[in-house]
């Protein structure tokens, strides 16, 4: 989308600057397709279900 490669990386915490994506939600208010965005030093997507894991990898690269 830019033309630039970026690392992608496991790990159980994120760094500033990081987009983290995890999968593990528990948020019942999200449902099996819903997901959670929190903006700040990291870009944080969580969501519950596998519908909404694929919502949360659209809108993290959206730009």
């Amino acid at each position: 989308m830019t033309g630039r490669s970026l690392p992608v990386v496991t790990a159980a915490s994120a760094r500033a600057g990081d987009i983290f994506l995890r999968s593990d939600g528990t948020d019942a208010l999200l449902g099996s397709q819903g997901y959670a965005l929190d903006i700040g030093d990291v870009l944080a997507v969580q969501a519950a279900g596998d519908t909404g894991s694929r919502r949360r990898r659209r809108t993290a690269g959206a730009g």
